[in-house]
């Protein structure tokens, strides 16, 4: 269901709900809140419930990062200041100059995790105005500690809100949070019934043995729960990375996932993200992070190969940029995705850009490079294959 998704997106700031006021999503947001509820959706129970991690986890990533690396994170004009006062945050205090790892993780398991509640207690409580807006309470008060957040009954009532999100705003069943697949399965199956009316679940369909599947894929060690909250952290990380990248912040950017890599060092997703801020300040680093996710098996072969390609051009090694865009037509395929690319502008900079395929952009850039360097046959078998695909 549309509105979901409008409602999802407005609450992560997504790139389509940016390009308005502030005012603007907030009217846009309680205008598909009504809507849902005439069409039988408690629309209050979905945010409250349903939503909470795309509510706490810009604020929770934000005071991270600002804690972190000592500057303040771009959030749409939220004040994350007055945050820590409702939640009565202490500043982080080095021991030396330099944040360590180990300072970082204390301080969130010591000052940050047990806010949580209070920043749940809050979603709970808070308008669903305050709520889009990310309104700190006012400067002065405590947000309370909750009474039963952590009840068996406000945990099932968040799972099947979940639920609810997943199955009208997630179109792949490997993005739904496990309990999602649970509750889906149990309801296909006759066991209970949704949390919102059957005639409202038909819009979209759900197949029980796509469901089971995911369910068996996630048994194995290894494919589990944890995915679920690591997935939220690094969509947040990203975003404000990005944000902080449109600024030409690229060192800080960077740093955010620094932080990553330290947390989850296998992790491909954050090496490759590391990679991608440092390419317009220092490509040799970037290179190297990026063919350290590339193999470590990273899922989205063709964006790395590009994001390589751009260090390999700003290291003037353009046979090895053209190589590995000829691999990556060959092998490659990147499923879903939608990435933020480096380009060169005009002007001889760095800018960003999106795309919904990656495979092109690689052509675009090996037609520059081979142009670039007077190589008329790869010039003409880059042209001839983005003609190719344009017919």
């Amino acid at each position: 269901m549309s509105l979901v998704t409008a409602l999802r997106g407005i609450l992560r700031r997504a790139p389509v709900f940016r390009q308005s006021t502030p005012q603007a999503r907030r009217e846009a947001f309680l205008g598909a809140a009504r809507e849902l509820s005439s069409r039988g959706l408690d629309s209050s129970s979905l945010v409250r419930y349903g939503m909470c991690e795309e509510i706490v986890g810009p604020l929770i990533v934000g005071l991270v990062i600002g804690q972190a690396f000592g500057h303040d994170v771009s959030l749409d004009g939220v004040n994350l200041h007055q945050w820590s006062s409702a939640l009565e945050l202490s500043p982080l205090t080095l021991k030396s100059g330099n944040l360590t790892f180990s300072e970082l993780r204390g301080y969130l398991e010591r000052d940050l995790a047990p806010t949580v509640p209070r920043m749940l207690n809050w979603v709970a409580t808070a308008t669903l105005g305050d709520i889009a807006m990310l309104a700190p309470p006012p400067a002065g008060t405590i947000i309370p500690a909750p009474t039963s957040a952590s009840s068996p009954l406000t945990r099932d009532l968040r799972e099947q809100y979940r639920w609810a999100v997943d199955h009208f705003s997630s179109t792949f069943y490997a993005d739904w949070q496990t309990s999602s697949l649970h509750y889906a399965f149990r309801w296909l199956t006759g066991e209970i019934v949704p949390p919102c009316p059957e005639g409202l679940m038909s819009d979209r369909k759900a197949s029980k043995a796509e469901i089971s599947e995911e369910i068996a894929r996630r048994s194995v060690p290894g494919k589990g729960d944890g995915a679920d909250s690591d997935h939220s952290l690094l969509a947040e990380m990203t975003r404000h990375a990005l944000s902080l990248l449109k600024q030409t912040r690229y060192r800080e950017a960077a740093a955010v996932f620094e932080f990553g890599v330290q947390w989850k060092p296998k992790d491909p997703a954050m090496r490759n993200n590391l990679g991608f801020c440092l390419i317009p300040v220092d490509p040799q680093e970037a290179l190297r992070n990026l063919q350290a996710a590339a193999n470590m098996g990273y899922p989205q072969p063709l964006t790395n190969a590009y994001n390589q390609m751009c260090c390999h051009v700003m290291i003037r090694a353009p046979r090895a940029a053209l190589t590995l865009a000829e691999k990556a037509w060959k092998g490659g395929v990147d499923s879903g995705s939608s990435p933020t690319l480096w380009r060169l502008s005009r002007s001889g900079g760095w800018e960003l850009f999106d795309t919904v395929d990656p495979q092109r952009a690689i052509a675009e850039l090996a037609v520059s490079v081979a142009r670039g360097e007077g190589w008329p046959e790869e010039l003409r078998k880059w042209q001839d294959r983005l003609n190719y695909r344009d017919s």
